[in-house]
């Protein structure tokens, strides 16, 4: 899953009062401070509810700076992971595609990317939001790593449900297989209604569902692991820029850890999706389980097809989630002080 901000602006806009008993200085203990970014949390906690106007824009303005930061990352992941060959490198792959049509082809696919972010993340984070109190409550206060894992997994469903059909049509627009058969957005869109039907906007569904369930959990619950640590290592809580400088970095590393998890589950997804009636992407299986797709890839390609574009994606989430991070809190300042 693919995070607009990269951060839990949830707990930033909330009046309510954190669940369970106040954490220990982290001098002398590690904090169950959740997966959240210091110093959002620390400005922002206990702000009035009319605060959240401003955090939905802000979020609406980094969400809307990744993507157009990010894009031709994601677009160089969707073709390596297409690409049953060896990959290249990030810097060949981008003058590759750039030399299919400009710079521009870089940013193939970036329409239906921009309109699903907002009710993407909008979802994903009201559910982990929930999700989180549910559990620290369940678990008699405790909202440590353990507690981000199960509220990233649930996150992960109404994510997936809002962001597949428009991951469909980002995917068709991207494969190098289908240049020339789509214009643009809107007519893939009516060209897959016309010719395959609705349900082809919901190719992929479950191996979807999987992918961003297993990224939500283990980022959630690798930051707030990392952020606890750092937090007992200086004895001190960094503020202004030193803060969020530490806040991009461990967010960069949580991104990459779980993007080793979430990986083969996004190979499988993007070539579900490619497909169309007629045609194969990578070593195409007659088996359309998730699973299945997984094995034969596994068979037919080796096991290390399973992580193509590895390096690509890893690069377009950190890099997402410090850019999103960073444009999050500048715009969070500025609507504070208009």
């Amino acid at each position: 899953g693919s995070l607009a901000c990269g951060i839990p602006w949830w707990q930033a806009g909330s009046n309510s009062p954190s669940p369970g008993p106040s954490p220990p200085s982290p001098a002398t203990e590690p904090t169950s401070e959740p997966a959240a970014h210091p110093t959002t949390v620390s400005a922002w906690k206990g702000r009035a509810m009319g605060d959240n106007t401003h955090l939905f824009i802000a979020g609406a303005i980094a969400g809307t700076c990744e993507v157009v930061v990010v894009q031709p990352l994601d677009m160089l992941k969707t073709r390596f992971q297409l690409s049953p060959g060896h990959d290249v490198g990030v810097l060949a792959g981008l003058r590759t595609v750039a030399a299919e049509g400009g710079a521009q082809r870089l940013y193939r696919g970036i329409v239906p990317e921009l309109l699903c972010g907002i009710p993407k993340s909008s979802a994903m984070y009201a559910a982990y939001a929930q999700t989180r109190t549910l559990v620290t409550r369940a678990r008699g206060g405790r909202d440590d790593a353990l507690t981000s894992f199960c509220a990233g997994a649930v996150s992960g469903v109404p994510e997936a449900l809002i962001v597949t059909p428009f991951q469909v049509v980002k995917v068709r627009l991207q494969a190098k297989e289908h240049t020339g058969r789509y214009h643009n957005a809107w007519h893939c869109v009516r060209t897959m209604l016309a010719i395959e039907g609705a349900a082809s906007l919901a190719t992929g569904l479950q191996v979807t569902i999987m992918r961003n369930c297993v990224w939500n959990s283990v980022y959630f619950a690798s930051y707030a692991a990392l952020n606890s640590k750092a937090r007992a290592l200086r004895g001190a809580e960094l503020t202004g820029w030193s803060g969020r400088a530490l806040s991009m970095s461990l967010g960069f590393c949580a991104g990459v850890f779980a993007t080793c998890f979430n990986c083969p589950f996004d190979v499988v997804k993007s070539r579900m999706q490619a497909e169309v009636s007629g045609t194969a992407v990578g070593s195409a299986s007659s088996d359309p389980s998730m699973l299945a797709r997984m094995a034969h890839i596994a068979r037919t390609e080796g096991t290390g097809a399973l992580w193509k574009g590895f390096t690509a994606k890893s690069l377009r989430m950190g890099t997402g989630g410090a850019v999103g991070l960073a444009t999050f809190e500048l715009s969070l300042d500025l609507l504070r002080r208009l």
